[in-house]
C-alpha cells in the first residue's frame, strides 16, 4: 500500500511539473502599459532562466508615469529647513504637488505629486534623486522624454497677482505706478515673485489689497503727477488664470 501511494505521489508530481511547464509558455507582464516591438519571432530558440534569458519585448507604463529628477544639495537643505520650520512638510512624508513642462511648452501645465526621495546624496554629482508621479491620461508624456519640473516651496497662501506689463524698471529697482486718494501717482517699489499664466506676476512685497494700480498710459506717467483717473472693472488679459486649482491662492487687484 505504501509503495502504491508513493507511485501515486510520483505521478501527481509529474502532473504538477507538466502543468508548471505549460504555464511557462505564457508570458504575463507584471504591469499594464504600451508594448514595444517583438524581438523574437515564432520558431526562434529562446533561453529561459535569469542569467541568459532571451528578451522578448519591452513594456512601459504610460498612465500613471514616473518623472525622475535630480535636486542639488542646496535645494535639499532649503526644503529641509522649511520642514523644520513647519512651513512645508517634507516630500518624504507628504505628496507635495509638482508641475512639469516639456521642451516645446512655455508654462508648467502637467500636474503631479511627489512619491519618492532617495536616501542619500550622490557624492560624484552632489545631487539627490527624487521622483514624481503624473496621471498622464492624455498620453502626452512619453517614457524617455526630457522635461523641467517645479516643486512648490510653500504651503497655500494668499498673494497679490498683477499683470506683468505694469512692472517698470529703474536700474535694478522694480516698481509699479499706484495712485493715492488725491489722485497723485506714486512709484511703489515691489519685490517680484514667479510668473503665472504667462501674463501675470506674483508680488511678494510692496503692495496691499488696498492699493490702486494705474493700468494704462504708463509711458506718460511720472511720480508725483496728478491725474484724472477713470475706474473700470479689471479684465484678464488672454487666458483667465485658473485660480481655484492653482497651488497658491491668488488675489487680483482692480
Amino acid at each position: 500500500m505504501q509503495a502504491a501511494r508513493a507511485r501515486l505521489q510520483l505521478s501527481q508530481a509529474s502532473i504538477d511539473d507538466a502543468r508548471l511547464n505549460l504555464n511557462f509558455t505564457e508570458v504575463k507582464a507584471p504591469i499594464s502599459g504600451r508594448v514595444g516591438r517583438d524581438l523574437v519571432n515564432p520558431g526562434n530558440l529562446i533561453n529561459g532562466g535569469s542569467a541568459n534569458a532571451t528578451l522578448l519585448t519591452t513594456v512601459v507604463s504610460i498612465s500613471p508615469i514616473h518623472f525622475y529628477f535630480q535636486g542639488s544639495e542646496s535645494d535639499l537643505l532649503r526644503y529641509t529647513r522649511l520642514n523644520q520650520g513647519g512651513s512645508r512638510k517634507s516630500s518624504r512624508d507628504e505628496s507635495n504637488p509638482v508641475m512639469v513642462r516639456l521642451q516645446d511648452e512655455e508654462i508648467f501645465e502637467h500636474p503631479g505629486k511627489m512619491d519618492f526621495v532617495n536616501n542619500e546624496i550622490d557624492q560624484s554629482t552632489g545631487t539627490i534623486e527624487g521622483r514624481a508621479i503624473l496621471d498622464n491620461e492624455d498620453g502626452v508624456l512619453e517614457p524617455g522624454m526630457f522635461g523641467r519640473m517645479r516643486l512648490l516651496g510653500s504651503d497655500k497662501h494668499s498673494a497679490i497677482l498683477i499683470p506683468d506689463r505694469l512692472i517698470q524698471t529703474n536700474q535694478t529697482v522694480k516698481f509699479v505706478y499706484t495712485m493715492d486718494n488725491d489722485s497723485i501717482v506714486r512709484a511703489t517699489n515691489v519685490t517680484l515673485g514667479e510668473i503665472y499664466a504667462k501674463n501675470y506676476r506674483i508680488i511678494e512685497e510692496g503692495l496691499t489689497t488696498d492699493d490702486r494700480l494705474v493700468l494704462s498710459n504708463l509711458q506718460r506717467l511720472s511720480a508725483d503727477m496728478k491725474v484724472s483717473p477713470e475706474s473700470k472693472p479689471f479684465t484678464f488679459e488672454g487666458d483667465e488664470p485658473d485660480i481655484e486649482t492653482n497651488p497658491n491662492l491668488l488675489n487680483t487687484q482692480n
